[in-house]
């Protein structure tokens, strides 16, 4: 049972609202959240309510339209997470690592739609011998492991940068800071499981 209530429509939202800006940004949420999943229907489908922890940051209306419009950004536009199969397993890599089950479980179809087999999933924890993995595929689990312990390595760096140059480097960065937050807040708040479609 989710921790926090969860806001699916304007009509939910439990605070009062006292002024007409306080409104105007209620509704903003609302609009960036149907522009997001316009632009990602693989995942959201068309016409869904506002699911999973995404409900529960409209608790703060501001920071939850600024994470729509980041998600926005990254899922979209950003060039280094353009590469989907790299990007679902530097996510499920850190779900893992987070215990979050809820993300977990979310990205097995995204990871499937992006060439991801069950056998590198069930592979991930031994991805430096697994045969399952090419060199670019396991520097990207291995960095999202040394990221979240917090002790990425100059070595590490140094090929990251030779592999994608500075700017996407630092575009993997951002990337898995980003989902780090998601499992973060969904270990938190504990949505209700809505999966992905």
């Amino acid at each position: 049972m989710a921790r926090v209530k969860q806001i699916r429509s304007a009509e939910d939202y439990p605070h009062e609202l006292a002024s007409p800006e306080a409104q105007e940004q209620l509704a903003r949420v609302f609009t960036a959240y149907e522009r997001f999943t316009r632009s990602w229907p693989a995942l959201y489908g068309k016409g869904q309510e506002v699911t999973n922890s995404w409900a529960q940051l409209i608790h703060v209306p501001r920071f939850a339209e600024l994470m729509l419009d980041l998600a926005d950004f990254i899922v979209n536009e950003m060039p280094w997470a353009q590469r989907a199969k790299l990007r679902e397993l530097a996510i499920l890599t850190l779900y893992q690592r987070q215990r979050c089950d809820y993300g977990y479980r979310a990205h097995f179809g995204p990871a499937s739609s992006a060439g991801i087999t069950t056998e590198q999933i069930v592979e991930l924890p031994a991805f430096r011998t697994s045969e399952l993995f090419d060199d670019e595929e396991r520097e990207v689990i291995e960095f999202t492991n040394a990221a979240l312990d917090g002790e990425v390595s100059d070595e590490l760096m140094s090929r990251l940068r030779a592999r994608y140059g500075e700017q996407q480097t630092v575009e993997l960065t951002v990337a898995v800071g980003f989902w780090a937050l998601w499992g973060l807040l969904i270990n938190v708040f504990q949505p209700d499981y809505v999966p992905f479609v």
